[in-house]
């Protein structure tokens, strides 16, 4: 994501994890904006109300997406 940027609040059904890998910051529901930093681990649980945002540096992320039963 380029810098001061918002990915808005939103939920799905289905679960995810991000592997910081530059900038960026994340917020749960009911949980302040954090930075985990390079190699931070971000789990968004499927249903729950999730953000991300930038600052003055871009972020960079590997997304990992759950899409079926294993």
């Amino acid at each position: 994501m380029a810098p001061h940027v918002r990915h808005p609040g939103h939920s799905h059904s289905l679960e995810e994890v991000y592997v910081s890998l530059a900038g960026g910051e994340w917020r749960l529901t009911n949980m302040d904006w954090t930075a985990p930093g390079p190699g931070g681990l971000i789990y968004n649980e499927p249903g729950v109300l999730h953000a991300r945002r930038t600052t003055d540096e871009l972020r960079l992320a590997i997304w990992c997406l759950r899409i079926g039963n294993a």
